[in-house]
């Protein structure tokens, strides 16, 4: 247990957050990285309460040495839902007689 309530109206966001309170780098972390470049996550997150200095969480988390297929599929679920944007965007901008 941590002790510590964590909310947030962007899910990505809150997980910026967890992962630099675990000491990782969000930037490091692929999904993170993935929105920070794609999806424009914003970069001024509020944090009401502690900093995140003053809840740093000490673990034995470590990086996975060889990227899992979780990843893989992460990305490919991503990607997905580009292409499904894009196709939703398309057929907004269709006239329909």
């Amino acid at each position: 247990k941590i002790g510590l309530v964590l909310v947030g109206t962007d899910p990505v966001a809150v997980d910026y957050v967890v992962a630099q309170l675990f000491g990782f780098q969000p930037r490091r972390v692929p999904y993170l990285k993935y929105f920070l470049k794609h999806r424009k996550l914003p970069l001024e997150i509020e944090i009401v309460g502690k900093t995140i200095d003053d809840c740093l969480i000490e673990t034995s988390f470590k990086r996975a040495p060889h990227p899992s297929l979780l990843l893989g599929l992460s990305h490919f679920i991503y990607r997905a839902g580009d292409k499904v944007a894009k196709i939703q965007k398309k057929l907004r901008n269709m006239s329909v007689f």
